[in-house]
């Protein structure tokens, strides 16, 4: 294809590779930490890029060297988000006592979000898990009464 198309494709792989980057800066401001979310979708545009990449450009160094790149961009937003799940290892053993021995605290964290009213599934969660400490998120004055 023609040069416009390389040139764009380089652009949006160059995008790509400074949302990848920019959550390693160490750097609190929003702009910067809003990086660190769209890890999947940013993989999968780089995966996107990558087909567009290999059917659009003919030139071999631009192909395999965007390719790359790509690839590079796909890795590493991939190795972050594996921490989360399942494939990465535990950092903490899992306990396998009883709950109902004296040296044990229940800890419920719940983020419920403003907009959600749904007072009473938050409240048979926690009858249901009766913990010992219990923590809110995002709460206002009508979580605080229904709670």
């Amino acid at each position: 294809m023609g040069q416009a198309v390389v040139i764009a494709l380089a652009a949006l792989t160059a995008i790509l590779v400074a949302v990848t980057l920019t959550p390693y800066l160490r750097v609190a401001h929003g702009l910067v930490r809003i990086c660190a979310f769209p890890r999947l979708q940013v993989a999968g545009l780089a995966v996107a890029l990558g087909v567009l990449t290999y059917f659009m450009v003919d030139d071999a160094v631009w192909l395999w060297g965007l390719i790359a790149v790509q690839a590079a961009v796909v890795v590493v937003q991939l190795g972050y988000v594996a921490k989360f799940t399942p494939l990465w290892w535990q950092q903490t053993r899992a306990y396998d006592g009883s709950r109902d021995e004296g040296s044990t605290v229940g800890i419920l964290s719940v983020n419920v979000k403003m907009s959600n009213r749904e007072y009473d599934r938050v409240l048979r969660v926690v009858d249901q898990l009766d913990p010992d400490i219990m923590v809110f998120m995002e709460t206002d004055a009508r979580w605080a009464e229904a709670l």
